[in-house]
């Protein structure tokens, strides 16, 4: 059984791998969850166009006795997640309050999101990474200042990466990859047209496309050669939320450092570098 905190996490976590019926329930969960704690299961039925025990079957197979039990984990978790809408932030909260439940919000990002973590996925995108004669990495908005980020570590640790957070240019420089060229494309929505565009460029050029965000059914994944998907469900209540943010940048981070641990031979390089950096400073 999934930890009942984390429903909805783990429904969309095992989404690509349930069957068309249990998607529509999935869909129906995730989308209407008021509607499905409140609509009789007969009613429930005929909204999803799915049988009655179709509905029973899932709530089984997300490691429930039957509909009864998955429906109150699932109100717990909605009322939970309810209160944290906007970190839960009241106008009367004093600064204390308020860095309380920032800081609350952003830990149960970051737990939701490990716990969920596909692995298969992960390690996929490291090993096509340490490869790649060329890393580039896309993003626009907020996500650019994660794209660029992650592109300062990686040409730190010596691999050949570039950020790419113009429009135009993205698109010019994804036309120019190839099959052993690799892409990391950010978008916290999973709509961002920009970058979508870029990430379908690239791979029709052939390169193996990498998706970082917080909205796996969305257009972004269907460019993607592998999705690592932040779990919030407050990135389902706030368009922009900061704490889904900070989830990807521990997600680069994991795959910089990843891909760091590769290149202990390249030691003379990552010195380079370091002693670059400080001549910046005092």
């Amino acid at each position: 059984m999934p930890d009942t905190k984390i429903i909805s996490a783990y429904i969309r976590n095992i989404y690509p791998q349930l069957f068309s019926n249990e998607k529509l329930i999935a869909e129906f969960i995730l989308e209407q969850p008021d509607s499905f704690l409140s609509l009789p299961t007969a009613k429930l039925a005929e909204k999803m166009g799915v049988s009655g025990s179709s509905i029973v079957r899932f709530c089984q197979k997300m490691g429930f006795e039957g509909i009864s039990d998955f429906r109150l984990a699932l109100a717990r978790q909605h009322e939970a997640s309810a209160a944290m809408a906007f970190g839960g932030i009241m106008p009367d909260d004093t600064p204390e309050l308020v860095a309380q439940k920032i800081f609350s919000s952003n830990i149960k990002t970051l737990s939701d999101t490990i716990a969920m973590l596909d692995t298969r996925a992960l390690h996929k995108a490291v090993e096509h990474l340490q490869t790649a004669r060329r890393i580039e990495l896309y993003g626009l908005g907020s996500s650019s200042t994660l794209a660029m980020d992650a592109y300062l570590r990686l040409i730190r640790a010596g691999y050949p990466a570039y950020g790419v957070t113009d429009p135009y240019m993205m698109r010019l420089s994804a036309s120019s990859l190839a099959e052993d060229c690799c892409v990391i494309g950010i978008s916290h929505t999973g709509r961002t047209r920009d970058v979508i565009d870029t990430m379908r460029i690239a791979h029709e050029a052939g390169a193996f496309v990498i998706g970082i965000t917080s909205h796996v059914k969305t257009p972004v994944t269907q460019t993607c050669d592998v999705v690592l998907s932040i779990y919030s469900d407050e990135a389902y209540i706030m368009t922009e939320a900061v704490s889904s943010r900070i989830a990807h940048i521990a997600l680069l981070d994991t795959l910089c450092a990843c891909l760091t641990l590769q290149r202990q031979d390249n030691e003379e390089q990552i010195r380079r570098s370091n002693a670059l950096m400080d001549e910046l400073r005092f």
